[in-house]
């Protein structure tokens, strides 16, 4: 994940840090394990961009872009929605869009 618009998130006007609950939420929605970078690296795996998140109470939500590396690799976008319960954080909503190239 791409860490450039809040390089030092507890020091930047309008940057939070990620709740860990949240991120640990985000990673079993998307079923991945997140690491947060400065740039893209295409050799080690996919490639997902978040927007910034937006934080209403108990709720959050953020867009999403991804990317397989190489020529035959998918890509997709989508947004997530969750909401924090008594137990934690839940996905409550969203949607996603898978695009790959055909094999010809």
């Amino acid at each position: 994940m791409l860490s450039r618009l809040c390089k030092r998130p507890r020091n930047a006007k309008h940057c939070v840090v990620m709740p860990g609950g949240l991120q640990r939420s985000l990673e079993d929605a998307v079923n991945r394990r997140i690491t947060f970078v400065r740039r893209k690296w295409p050799h080690l795996g996919d490639f997902w961009v978040l927007s910034p998140l937006t934080f209403d109470g108990n709720k959050a939500q953020f867009t999403y872009a991804w990317d397989e590396p190489g020529a035959e690799g998918c890509s997709g976008n989508g947004r997530l929605k969750f909401r924090k319960t008594s137990s934690g954080w839940e996905v409550s909503g969203g949607y996603g869009e898978k695009d790959c190239p055909v094999a010809g």
